[in-house]
């Protein structure tokens, strides 16, 4: 929220990002005051993170399942022990045209959310768009074909719950699945994760 009363870059050192921001946002927004900064600008975010193992607790397993275009690859995560009765479908980003499951956005999101809530998740590798074709609305019905698979294969207790979820173009697929879901007699989500969705309202 706005809070013109804070001289925010009184205390930013110089190169601060923050200094960055275009004055619409800066206006709405404040830092908290003392709030310490890294010595080093995040200007390598873009960079990998890293080695990363994923976490003892948790089993994946690939499999195919058949979809309005063909097979539509997924991978599963879920604990070792125990059971869980939520269940969350992530897509990965890629501006509709790259992105993969195996890709940290997807691979490890998805291993260190099921570690860390036992949610199970299923992560589609939904048809890619290029020139020769697979544009809209192709990886949309992929992404509904796999949302039915999970209904069906979900356990039907009372505490089952379901969300929906992604990354940049796979937030935007997100978003859209809840619309389309809207109007159709299957389950909506129970809740949506978003992760800096592509969006696009009306003008």
């Amino acid at each position: 929220m706005a809070n013109n009363d804070h001289d925010d870059e009184g205390f930013l050192r110089k190169g601060d990002p923050y200094d960055l921001l275009h004055p619409f946002f800066k206006e709405r927004l404040h830092l908290v005051r003392g709030q310490k900064t890294s010595p080093v600008l995040p200007d390598d975010f873009m960079k990998p993170a890293g080695h990363w193992t994923k976490p003892d607790n948790v089993l994946t397993f690939d499999q195919k399942i058949y979809g309005p275009y063909g097979e539509i690859p997924i991978r599963v995560y879920c604990l070792q022990n125990g059971t869980n009765s939520s269940w969350l479908m992530w897509m990965h980003g890629g501006g509709f045209i790259g992105g993969s499951i195996d890709q940290p956005e997807a691979d490890a999101v998805c291993a260190e959310l099921t570690s860390g809530t036992g949610v199970i998740c299923v992560s589609p590798a939904y048809r890619l768009a290029s020139c020769n074709g697979n544009h809209f609305p192709v990886a949309l019905k992929e992404i509904m074909a796999v949302w039915e698979w999970i209904q069906h294969h979900a356990s039907r207790n009372e505490n089952c719950r379901f969300f929906v979820g992604g990354a940049s173009a796979g937030a935007n697929l997100a978003a859209g699945l809840c619309v389309a879901l809207s109007e159709r007699k299957i389950r909506r989500p129970d809740g949506l994760l978003s992760a800096y969705g592509v969006f696009h309202g009306p003008e």
